[in-house]
């Protein structure tokens, strides 16, 4: 269901999809208890969420914000985010302001949201003026647990892969893209590989690879 922030029909779009979503559920899903939950984490939600509260008053609407449309825009500079909302003149105003209300309307319309950062907590509370009694702040972390290498299994590791025991490895592990920060990283690496030459860059994921092959 991608639809680009620029599309303006994209409201109705998103409309249609989940209200056709919504008779689905009700033919399928016999809700009549309270206690029952619906876990949305999609920020076009916002029909379906409040189709379901209709429909299911005794559940509860559990949202995560993953993301917010003017992040994947601007790159998560929020900043650059308050110098827009406050200038009407400015040509990404109306697109930016549209969907960001749209993102406002789903969170409005659930009973409990789930920050999965500190920066997310913020902006909700500063931005889109959300209730910090509705957000519930969880960093999403993954335990440490792997056992540490001794310089013998390093040395042995990066013989597998073809290094010798003097490479250093810098790795990175996620989606390549720019908004990762993908073709900053490569940048930075280029600059390095002057002062460190056995430097070498293992870029471990899928995605967009012109970002960092140009």
């Amino acid at each position: 269901t991608k639809v680009s922030i620029a599309s303006w029909g994209f409201k109705e779009f998103y409309k249609r999809y989940y209200l056709g979503v919504l008779v689905l559920l009700r033919s399928t899903i016999k809700l009549n208890k309270e206690n029952s939950i619906f876990h949305l984490n999609n920020m076009h939600m916002a029909d379906l969420a409040i189709g379901i509260k209709s429909y299911y008053p005794k559940t509860e609407i559990f949202a995560t914000v993953h993301y917010m449309d003017w992040a994947l825009e601007l790159l998560g500079e929020e900043s650059i985010l308050v110098k827009i909302l406050k200038d009407k003149n400015d040509v990404r105003y109306n697109r930016i302001k549209t969907v960001l209300d749209e993102n406002i309307r789903f969170m409005n319309a659930c009973d409990k949201i789930q920050a999965i950062s500190k920066h997310t907590y913020k902006t909700l509370t500063t931005i889109c003026n959300i209730h910090p009694n509705k957000i519930i702040q969880k960093v999403l972390t993954i335990k440490d647990e792997y056992p540490l290498f001794t310089n013998k299994n390093r040395k042995n590791i990066k013989e597998v892969y073809g290094f010798s025991s003097k490479d250093i490895l810098l790795i990175w592990a996620g989606r390549i893209e720019k908004l990762k920060g993908t073709d900053l990283l490569v940048k930075a690496f280029r600059n390095l590989m002057e002062d460190f030459p056995n430097l070498h860059l293992v870029i471990a994921g899928g995605g967009d690879c012109s970002a960092i092959f140009k």
